[in-house]
């Protein structure tokens, strides 16, 4: 009788036991969900920021063949201002005319020079973006890396609390 109800009670507690572990494991599985779901979301925000980092390498591509086909364009205009000059020089008959069509090419000089100055402020701008993309993608990618321990540290802790019962 003595050794039914010691076996009673040890039955009793080891079901305790048993229920409190199931509940226990049925909270590192929902911890185990939801840092499955922090590390598709940051693996999804990683993506976009690879992406947008892509497209403002186009576009910082694109601008700086725009800046190159200006300067080639700068140079153009600067020959073509030198000639006329040099025409003005040679053609005293024609000098007024000759006057006005370099005071246009002076305009469309300092129209470039004005584009080509907004168009490196632009690029400036585009090259901070990229710097702040790139820390964003340095932060996110070492929270990956954090969440990833603690995912392998709660595995390690359900495998042992596994491997005890």
């Amino acid at each position: 009788s003595d050794q039914v109800d010691y076996l009673t009670k040890t039955k009793n507690r080891v079901e305790k036991e048993k229920q409190t572990l199931v509940v226990e494991l049925d909270g590192l599985s929902g911890q185990l969900d939801s840092v499955t779901k922090i590390k598709m979301s940051l693996e999804g925000r990683v993506d976009a920021a690879e992406q947008s980092a892509s497209r403002l390498k186009g576009q910082v591509d694109d601008l700086t063949r725009q800046l190159n086909d200006l300067s080639s364009l700068k140079a153009r205009l600067t020959q073509e201002n030198f000639d006329l000059q040099h025409q003005v020089q040679e053609l005293d008959s024609s000098n007024a005319a000759l006057a006005k069509a370099k005071s246009q090419l002076q305009n469309s000089n300092d129209d470039l020079k004005r584009q080509l100055d907004d168009e490196m402020r632009q690029r400036q701008n585009l090259q901070v973006n990229l710097s702040a993309l790139q820390s964003d993608y340095d932060n996110l990618n070492a929270r990956l890396e954090e969440e990833a321990e603690t995912n392998s540290s709660l595995r390690n802790q359900l495998s042992k609390v596994s491997a005890d019962y």
